[in-house]
């Protein structure tokens, strides 16, 4: 395995753990885990408050991805050249931070930190994703001709 795999393999399945982790808070305190949102958010000088009421389809539908995005970590880290897996865990995150950036927008920049956590981790998975582009093409792409050189047309409108 590439260095550079390994990485991605080694933060997403971090991630996954993290995920595991905060949706079993989230699960038996989700009060608490709003609190401790909240003071953070306090300390920082952001307002607002960041919601977590239990027994709403939202709290389940919490739990619900939560759970979707450890596995979705852990089988992206297992199974790294299988694209859709990475691209659907960078989804999510991307939805989630849109979606926080409205509540900061609409209900107090509290709700920033929680858009900050998740583009955080949006951002570590896509910079630690190995880029292979270059690993299937032919050999002799690039030709020479007469000195000089010459590229396929296709390539250079990539």
């Amino acid at each position: 395995m590439k260095k550079s795999t390994a990485l991605y393999c080694s933060i997403s399945r971090t991630w996954s753990l993290v995920f595991i982790a905060v949706g079993l808070i989230f699960l038996f305190t989700p009060q608490m885990a709003g609190d401790s949102l909240n003071k953070i958010a306090q300390l920082l000088v952001l307002t607002g408050n960041i919601t977590t009421p239990p027994g709403t389809l939202w709290y389940v539908l919490t739990l619900s991805l939560m759970g979707t995005i450890a596995l979705l970590a852990f089988t992206s880290a297992a199974y790294p050249q299988q694209k859709i897996l990475y691209k659907s865990l960078v989804l999510a995150k991307s939805i989630s931070v849109a979606g926080f950036l409205v509540l900061a927008a609409n209900q107090g920049s509290a709700w920033l930190l929680c858009a900050i956590a998740d583009a955080f981790v949006a951002g570590t998975l896509v910079l630690s994703y190995p880029s292979e582009v270059f690993k299937d093409m032919t050999a002799g792409f690039a030709r020479q001709m007469a000195g000089a050189p010459h590229y396929e047309v296709w390539f250079g409108k990539i």
